[in-house]
């Protein structure tokens, strides 16, 4: 009689399975993945150590785009104080006098929130730097310079376009320009202790000291 063949692959009878190792189960597979997804996602979470010139390049990059979001309100208020000295002065030609309400609205729009830029300088963040403070000082007063000062200026010199005598107006215009006064100064103040904390050299920023106005 011939031997039957036998599969040696097949389970032999009475011997139980050989149990799956521990490493190789599912469920332990299945959490071991899980817990390198958390810890993986918890180390991106960290605070990220940045080097002395990253620190100093981020200032840079935020103090130019204060620089960036001023300038269109710089120009304007500027030009509206020109344009104020020039009536009061009797100097400004009657072509030119033609031009000066559509010139001062569009003053006007240059520093208030409809204007992007202002909106840009409102919603700037400071990096998390040292003197990162500092900088977002810098912001806040760049934007009180803009968006409240500089514009109750220019709104106070179109009330004097049309009541050249109106005293009110007058003294409006004085005390927002003291108040740009003081606003540029808090910005300087910042961006120089900024400057103070990182040990490095960062940008003016370019807000314009305006002549008295009497």
């Amino acid at each position: 009689m011939s031997a039957v063949a036998t599969d040696d692959r097949a389970p032999r009878l009475g011997r139980p399975d050989r149990p799956t190792a521990w490493y190789r189960r599912r469920g332990v597979l299945w959490g071991a993945g899980i817990a390198v997804f958390v810890g993986a996602a918890v180390l991106s979470d960290l605070p990220q150590r940045t080097s002395r010139s990253g620190q100093i390049a981020s200032a840079v990059t935020l103090v130019k785009q204060i620089n960036s979001d001023v300038s269109p309100c710089a120009y304007a208020v500027q030009e509206a104080v020109s344009i104020e000295a020039q009536l009061t002065g009797g100097t400004l030609s009657s072509a030119n006098r033609a031009q000066v309400p559509a010139l001062l609205n569009d003053d006007q729009n240059a520093c208030a929130f409809t204007n992007s830029s202002i909106n840009d300088l409102a919603n700037l963040q400071p990096p998390g730097i040292a003197g990162g403070k500092y900088l977002g000082d810098a912001v806040s007063s760049a934007t009180l310079w803009t968006s409240s000062d500089a514009l109750g200026a220019v709104e106070a010199i179109q009330k004097l376009v049309s009541s050249p005598t109106d005293a009110a107006s007058r003294a409006r215009l004085l005390r927002f320009e003291s108040l740009m006064a003081t606003d540029r100064t808090a910005v300087m103040t910042a961006v120089s202790s900024a400057t103070r904390v990182l040990g490095a050299s960062l940008p003016t920023v370019s807000l314009p000291v305006l002549p008295p106005n009497g």
